[in-house]
């Protein structure tokens, strides 16, 4: 991005973002906000250090400028010259940051799963509905892969005639996590503050950063983290409101090393059109 295209925008016409939670997805999510020519990053804020020395210097070199760090999101949402705040931490962690924001009168991003629950998801979009906040969640296939559209196009178009029904999937065969002992925390990482409303649980090298998603304390596995991909480009197409009923069922091997694949779960959603 050329510094002059930067130096013309007006401070006016520019967005003020914070981003809360670096670590993989958060840090792609940064980039993609730095290639937009009118947005600035002036904060961070992650409990890992190395994620937030990381994003700071991100942020450096892609405008020339440093962005204020934080350890702590409650202060970053004090700051008056933000506009708006990306929230990518772990799946526990999503719905205090985003109504707080909203209170705080920010626009937010927040990626997918929207929430750990139904009741988070709820207060979630009550927060955004009460405060007239502007919010989109970060379901990135959605947006980002003009093969989604082009299904959606065929079959809007009425090519494939009347779809009556739609089968979805989920199934890989990924290797085992293995079970590695507990042990005392990184020092550059807040453990206590990264629980949050979590159970408290002794740190051990899985439960944090990427793996966080196979424990029911913080996420609901492989299912809650891709299923939105494929159900959403159903609901794209078929034009189909929320659920009005779903059933589940699923098995797992206890005495197998831990997998975050091996359990194999169907779930049915029915839903058509009112």
């Amino acid at each position: 991005m050329a510094a002059a295209g930067l130096a013309m925008a007006a401070p006016s016409d520019r967005i003020q973002v914070g981003f809360i939670g670096l670590g993989g997805q958060g840090t792609s999510r940064l980039n993609e906000f730095l290639r937009q020519p009118d947005v600035d990053a002036v904060a961070v804020c992650d409990l890992d250090a190395a994620h937030l020395d990381r994003a700071a210097g991100i942020v450096a070199k892609a405008r020339g400028k440093e962005s204020a760090k934080y350890h702590d999101f409650r202060r970053l949402l004090e700051r008056k010259d933000l506009d708006a705040v990306m929230v990518a931490t772990p799946d526990h962690w999503h719905a205090l940051p985003m109504i707080q924001a909203c209170q705080a009168g920010k626009d937010v991003f927040v990626e997918k799963p929207l929430a750990y629950s139904i009741g988070e998801g709820r207060a979630m979009v009550n927060a955004a509905r009460k405060h007239q906040r502007v919010t989109q969640m970060g379901n990135h296939i959605h947006n980002d892969r003009p093969t989604y559209r082009r299904v959606v196009e065929v079959v809007k178009s009425g090519a494939l005639g009347t779809v009556r029904r739609v089968d979805c999937s989920l199934t890989n065969s990924g290797t085992s996590l293995g079970r590695p002992p507990d042990a005392a925390p990184p020092a550059g990482l807040d453990y206590e503050f990264w629980l949050g409303p979590a159970p408290k649980r002794p740190y051990n090298p899985l439960r944090s950063h990427f793996n966080y998603r196979y424990f029911w304390d913080y996420s609901g596995g492989a299912l809650i983290d891709f299923w939105c991909h494929y159900t959403d480009v159903v609901h794209w197409a078929l034009d189909l409101p929320a659920p009005h009923s779903v059933s589940a069922a699923g098995d797992t091997n206890s005495t197998a090393p831990l997998s975050p694949w091996r359990v194999m779960t169907s779930v049915m959603l029915r839903a058509s059109r009112r």
